[in-house]
């Protein structure tokens, strides 16, 4: 149970899922988009977005050796949990669909 609790960071799992949870709820209030295609979209550039914050707290605490070690795992786990937040979404996109239709896909946008 040891070798899994590095794949686990709190920090790192509250950004992605925490900005993910408030971006689905209002785009599906707003535009009633699916979530698979949501997460297949998004999943990826938040955990871009949640990286490159990780690796600006690492580079501003170089000097703290300590804080080195937590910045690193959330810049590595945010873009470790964004690509199994697409990969889920991609995934339940085929879920009764033919694959002829893949070109048809939806795709997540805002709607006035």
């Amino acid at each position: 149970m040891e070798t899994f609790s590095m794949f686990f960071d709190e920090a790192s799992f509250v950004a992605i899922f925490g900005s993910l949870l408030i971006i689905c709820v209002s785009l599906w209030f707003s535009c009633q988009a699916n979530w698979n295609v949501l997460f297949r979209d998004l999943g990826v550039p938040l955990g871009l977005f949640w990286s490159v914050l990780g690796a600006t707290g690492m580079t501003v605490n170089l000097s703290d050796a300590k804080a080195v070690g937590p910045a690193t795992s959330i810049m590595l786990l945010t873009i470790t949990y964004g690509g199994l937040v697409s990969a889920l979404g991609y995934f339940a996109s085929f879920k009764g669909s033919k694959p002829s239709s893949q070109n048809n896909q939806q795709t997540a946008g805002w709607k006035a």
